[in-house]
């Protein structure tokens, strides 16, 4: 608002907008200056927007697609050569991500519930001839996916470790995007995974705690079935459910991803116009 009173083009990078708004973040943004570019992440959000603020945004995609994979990283060759020896093996490649904060709307859920989950996933993925990344993708002490990640990997046996990967040293976001580059999808509860995995072409599922990943799959046509809620995700069943469905659609959704990635990246770019351009 101050930059816009003195004559400063400002434009708010896309973001989402949830069903809940407070009152305080409605009445701010409907009292920014009429010059203000509000940039909306997705379809969803938009509308939300558009109902609550009652002024006008522009539907743009996350600017987290336009970033470029950096694949000549030690950590990114080093996923690429363990990868190149599966598919040796004729194995499908799976990149899995779990972490804490899908607990935060589901105070009646442990994380040992969560964990529990994810190694059923692992198990089963390794009995349908996958193989799988473990990727951590927030690297925080209290909440970063090692929390999670690393009890699953610790569970397994010598056997298992064999097919599955842990990606223990940390890596920036472009070394992440590299990494989805290798799979052939990818489960995740961390949406800017699924930005990544998508940026790449890749089929996703995900682990939803917000109700931000809804929007997210609506700008690739995506069916709701890619998605499962934490809550849902901690019942065993539910959980193999959800992989094998992802699993068995992987095609599919590909080609889906594949049709609608080009507007999806002119979209990501309009966050930049009437900014940098």
């Amino acid at each position: 608002r101050l930059a816009a009173a003195n004559g400063i083009k400002t434009t708010i990078l896309g973001f989402s907008f949830n069903n809940n708004p407070s009152q305080e973040a409605v009445l701010a943004l409907r009292e920014l200056p009429s010059e203000t570019i509000i940039n909306i992440r997705d379809p969803l959000s938009h509308a939300r927007f558009i109902e609550h603020v009652n002024r006008d945004a522009r539907l743009v995609a996350d600017t987290g697609f336009l970033l470029k994979p950096k694949d000549d990283s030690e950590i990114v060759l080093n996923v690429g050569r363990w990868v190149q020896e599966q598919r040796k093996q004729n194995r499908i490649i799976l990149g899995l991500n779990l972490h804490p904060m899908l607990l935060t709307s589901n105070s009646g859920i442990s994380h040992d519930h969560l964990v529990t989950a994810g190694i059923k996933v692992v198990e089963r993925a390794l009995q349908e001839n996958c193989s799988i990344i473990l990727i951590p993708h927030d690297t925080r002490d209290k909440d970063g996916d090692a929390r999670t990640l690393k009890p699953i990997f610790s569970a397994l046996d010598e056997k298992q470790r064999a097919n599955v990967m842990y990606i223990e040293d940390p890596f920036g976001a472009q070394e992440a995007k590299a990494i989805c580059g290798f799979v052939d999808f990818v489960i995740t509860g961390r949406m800017h995974l699924a930005i990544a995995a998508l940026g790449m072409g890749k089929p996703v599922g995900c682990v939803t705690y917000q109700d931000k990943f809804e929007g997210l799959i609506a700008h690739f046509q995506l069916d709701k079935s890619v998605l499962l809620s934490a809550g849902e995700f901690i019942d065993v069943n539910k959980a193999i459910e959800h992989f094998i469905n992802i699993l068995s659609t992987r095609e599919k959704n590909a080609q889906v991803i594949q049709k609608n990635l080009g507007r999806v990246l002119e979209l990501a770019e309009l966050n930049l116009y009437g900014f940098i351009r």
